[in-house]
């Protein structure tokens, strides 16, 4: 039987807020349960804690840059219900985006640490 779906509206499901805190939540029991992955991941965690903090703080910039860049786009002196939506959909927007990289990016780690794995038995 054929998927109803079209191809590009399955790609599109992956980014769905629901479906990525489900698969995050997912990686994190497989980091819980997985010694493999925890193994690496505590090996190299010189890099993933300075790397996830750098990046987190990366995104911060750019979204409070983009939040000020919004506040000059309307008339001054700004209504305090617009600098408050604002500063909601740039924490909202900080938020979305930290747990997409650090699934992202803890993803990478466990595909890396499957290929050490495999190269080396």
């Amino acid at each position: 039987m054929e998927n109803p779906r079209p191809r590009s509206a399955h790609v599109l499901m992956h980014l769905l807020p629901a479906d990525v805190l489900r698969q995050a939540n997912a990686l994190a029991q497989r980091l819980q349960r997985d010694e493999l992955f925890r193994s690496y991941v505590v090996k190299h965690a010189w890099f993933v804690i300075p790397a996830a903090i750098l990046a987190t703080f990366l995104i911060l910039g750019f979204i409070v840059a983009a939040m000020l860049f919004a506040l000059q786009l309307f008339s001054q002196p700004v209504e305090p219900f617009v600098r408050y939506t604002v500063v909601l959909i740039g924490a909202l927007a900080w938020l979305t985006f930290t747990i997409w990289m650090l699934y992202g990016f803890f993803s990478w780690l466990e595909k890396r640490a499957l290929q050490k794995h495999i190269r080396l038995v």
